[in-house]
């Protein structure tokens, strides 16, 4: 590989070469658990979106550093701490969703002016708001349990474990091959979803692309925090992605949540053309949404990116150097553009 002044450098061709050695795991895992730890009081205490949104964020990267210090097959314990954060995410996920479509349906009242609908778009709003306190009751009966506040004194006790016994589990030295080959394996498995879903535009297939692009920035956002900042370019394209997919999605939900709203029989008895006409408006968009996300899909099988990508992964053949700077390292690629609203996931 070329080194900035043309010299060759001994440097392994792996896909994540500028991992610092000064790195540390522990110093991740420690801002990261803090950084999870402090949003429980708040979504204990507060039903603040913002809190509950971040609460799942952190589960996640906190996730990463764990995954990354015990890869597979992991001890007991480690397991039993990777399934906490996983079930507090779980716990939360409904409760995140409702705050989500309440701010778009918010924002359809905002909008309308036709009475009919005006009045079907209510009773969706209500629906949702009384959804959410249900959500909420669950989430924090679950978050309320012993595993989770005791999460940090697991986390030192097991990396403490590790660190003292006779093979050393938790890996601080070699980062860099840790996260590398995490990054093949969730580049393979989102190529995998991402075929899945061009092929068949299925919901679930689509969803299942969306999870696979989520956990494969998250596993580039931890090469990143880790000195590797060549992940970055590849980590703002991804975002966008995110962010696309998560709109389509949102509206798919939406619509879902809106029909149970109209199913009930008092309301399609008082107000049918009001339902008629919101589940019309659905249908419509559900159309537009068929074609957008063909779209997205083929414009993402399209992408340069995906270039910057693949160079990221390691253990891959030497090739001729050819360097495209416009391509691998513009820090701002452009959004990707999905009609719709934006609602933060």
């Amino acid at each position: 590989m070329a080194t900035p002044s043309g010299e060759q450098s001994d440097r392994p061709a792996i896909g994540l070469p500028h991992i610092s050695k000064t790195s540390s795991l522990d110093s991740l895992l420690a801002t990261r658990l803090r950084k999870f730890v402090s949003q429980l009081p708040k979504v204990l205490g507060d039903e603040d979106p913002e809190a509950i949104h971040d609460l799942r964020v952190w589960s996640r990267r906190l996730q990463q550093v764990v995954s990354a210090m015990f890869p597979k097959p992991r001890n007991q314990q480690a397991q039993a701490v990777v399934e906490t954060l996983r079930q507090a995410r779980r716990a939360a996920g409904t409760w995140r969703d409702c705050d989500v479509l309440i701010e778009l349906v918010r924002r359809r009242l905002k909008r309308v002016r036709q009475a009919d609908e005006r009045i079907a778009w209510e009773v969706v709003y209500n629906y949702l708001l009384a959804r959410r306190e249900r959500a909420i009751s669950r989430a924090r009966h679950r978050l309320a349990n012993r595993r989770l506040f005791s999460l940090a004194q697991t986390l030192k006790h097991l990396v403490q474990s590790a660190t003292d016994g006779p093979t050393g589990t938790a890996h601080h030295d070699h980062p860099e091959s840790l996260t590398g080959a995490a990054i093949k394996e969730s580049y393979a498995l989102w190529r995998s979803a991402l075929g899945r879903a061009s092929k068949s535009l299925n919901p679930a297939d689509v969803h299942a692309f969306r999870v696979q692009s989520k956990r494969l920035r998250y596993r580039l956002e931890l090469a990143r925090d880790l000195g590797a900042h060549e992940a970055k370019p590849a980590l703002a394209w991804l975002r966008n992605l995110q962010d696309a997919l998560g709109r389509l999605q949102d509206s798919r939900e939406l619509a879902r949540m809106a029909a149970k709203a109209m199913a009930d029989p008092d309301f399609l008895l008082e107000q049918p053309r009001a339902a008629s006409r919101l589940l019309a408006r659905l249908a419509a968009h559900r159309k537009a949404e068929i074609a957008e996300t063909e779209r997205l899909l083929e414009q993402v099988r399209n992408a340069p990116q995906l270039s910057v990508l693949e160079s990221l992964l390691p253990h891959r053949p030497h090739k001729p150097e050819h360097h495209d700077d416009t391509v691998a390292h513009d820090p701002a690629p452009p959004p990707l553009k999905v009609a719709g609203e934006v609602a933060g996931r």
